[in-house]
């Protein structure tokens, strides 16, 4: 990472954090089994919220609700809680981050099959830098963080993190780090989140 990158990432307290394969799928099962729940504190006067990484929700506990966060895509506000029609990759990612740049091609592969729904929301500082990395055109899906609300109240401390929301706009699973998106077994776990 270059020395402009490298503070870039030290000024937003984020490191790259890449993950085999393997240890996704590891940990991807044992949390499945587990079901441990989400563990997110949310203050209403503060918006602030603190989640732990690749866990799971059971459906007889209930999930925390996607905080109240604003955000933007294609020039417009998008609001990122609320009911949805499919399940949300809520994936945080950004230009300077190399386990990101190899891992949003296939993200946005998943999400263009129709079962889930990917907000792929750049945290770089600078709009001009998310439109130079895809020239010319930018993919429908990829949205950018403005004020940089999203990383504080979402407790993200490195990148790629992506969080799994359900058509209820419940957190259901945060996913730390690089996945394999072309995994069987990590799309039917989320794609079984669809009611």
């Amino acid at each position: 990472m270059s020395d402009v990158r490298s503070a870039a990432c030290q000024s937003r307290g984020v490191t790259e954090h890449p993950v085999s394969p393997t240890r996704t799928l590891a940990v991807f099962g044992i949390s499945t089994a587990v079901m441990l729940g989400v563990a997110v504190v949310a203050s209403r006067s503060t918006t602030t919220a603190v989640a732990t990484t690749t866990t799971t929700t059971s459906a007889t506990t209930t999930a925390p609700l996607l905080p109240d966060m604003v955000v933007m895509r294609d020039g417009k506000p998008l609001q990122l809680a609320g009911p949805r029609a499919r399940p949300t990759l809520l994936h945080l990612w950004a230009t300077w981050c190399g386990p990101c740049r190899e891992e949003l091609p296939a993200i946005l592969e998943y999400g263009r099959l129709g079962k889930v729904d990917v907000i792929a929301l750049s945290v770089d500082d600078e709009w001009p830098s998310v439109q130079a990395y895809f020239g010319a055109t930018i993919p429908p899906e990829v949205a950018w963080d403005p004020k940089i609300v999203v990383e504080p109240t979402m407790g993200v401390r490195s990148l790629p993190t992506t969080f799994v929301v359900d058509t209820d706009g419940r957190l259901r699973r945060t996913l730390v780090g690089a996945q394999d998106w072309r995994s069987p077994e990590l799309r039917a776990g989320i794609d079984a989140l669809a009611h």
